[in-house]
């Protein structure tokens, strides 16, 4: 929203200097992010302490406790963005930052860590899907699952705590016009005093796109490797059923495939590059057309926003149903 504030107020500001008004995509925006805060909340709230339940009852059994613990914290980050997405509602609804400079940094940090730690909690599900694979006829013996588990998860988490300080640094408030304040980045600043710099004031939009495009591509490699691992178990299946026939047991990788945590795997993880690819594909479009690209970002806001879909739908894929 501020990158077109900001815009505005640069083709209004020595001709007519009054605040810049609603626009329809404002409004689909706000119905958009109230609905999703309206079923997500509690849809979230009541699979968080369903997961909880489930992973207590679960010791036992290594597999799907380290499963478990890994859904209890990417809820823990839809609930996060659920958060985050609270915030930018009542940041469309007043139309103004009423925060202040320090809450505007902040908040700024927050919503970068809040996304961040979601790709990375992705990240971690698919490595251990894929490692459960890899190692099908040991993950029951290995003492160290669980904590291996908590390794990743914690490395998750600082990595995203990391990635999103310098969020602190690169935002700040402006008063566009009298009582008119806004949260934007020191680009935006820089190009609202300065026009002379107008391609590197949307570098920064395109910064935080840059590592969730990577996140992207290293989940799609770790679902061929995966594919990979598949076509030569079955090869060394073939030549093992030509020098005896006496086994007849299913191996236990094809089990882990077949398994409904592993499709539940796969669907998140799907799930998560889909409503994220229209967020990478606008700031693509930057490098094609850079007229298209601020047309799309001022009255195109609500496919920035698909990402926040995600905390809607991942209790129904994670959270409602569940299996061994």
């Amino acid at each position: 929203m501020f990158g077109r504030l900001m815009e505005a107020s640069d083709n209004s500001t020595l001709i007519n200097p009054v605040a810049p008004t609603y626009l329809i995509s404002d409004y689909i925006e706000i119905a958009y992010l109230g609905l999703v805060l309206l079923f997500g909340v509690p849809a979230n709230v009541i699979i968080l302490k369903k997961l909880i339940a489930e992973w207590k009852t679960a010791n036992r059994d290594m597999v799907k406790s380290g499963f478990v613990l890994l859904k209890i914290n990417l809820n823990i980050t839809d609930l996060l963005i659920l958060t985050y997405s609270l915030g930018k509602l009542i940041w469309l609804i007043t139309y103004r930052w009423v925060g202040g400079d320090y809450a505007c940094r902040f908040y700024q940090m927050f919503s970068m860590f809040s996304l961040y730690s979601s790709s990375n909690i992705v990240m971690c599900i698919a490595l251990d899907r894929l490692r459960n694979v890899i190692y099908a006829n040991q993950i029951h013996t290995k003492s160290s699952k669980v904590s291996l588990v908590h390794i990743l998860a914690w490395t998750s988490w600082i990595a995203a705590l990391l990635c999103s300080i310098p969020q602190y640094f690169f935002f700040q408030t402006i008063e566009v016009y009298p009582d008119f304040v806004q949260c934007t980045d020191v680009w935006q600043i820089r190009r609202h005093f300065d026009m002379e710099i107008r391609y590197f004031a949307k570098d920064s939009f395109f910064l935080t796109e840059t590592f969730e495009n990577l996140y992207n591509i290293l989940h799609l490699v770790v679902k061929c490797c995966t594919e990979k691992k598949k076509k030569s178990q079955r090869r060394n299946e073939g030549k093992d059923s030509a020098t005896s026939t006496a086994s007849a047991r299913t191996p236990m990788w094809r089990k882990q495939m077949r398994s409904r945590v592993f499709r539940t795997t796969m669907l998140v993880i799907f799930t998560h590059f889909l409503f994220w690819f229209p967020y990478n594909a606008l700031g693509g479009v930057k490098y094609i057309s850079q007229g298209l690209f601020e047309v799309l970002s001022a009255n195109a806001n609500i496919f920035k926003d698909l990402q926040i879909l995600i905390t809607l739908i991942n209790p129904f894929l994670y959270g409602f149903s569940s299996g061994n």
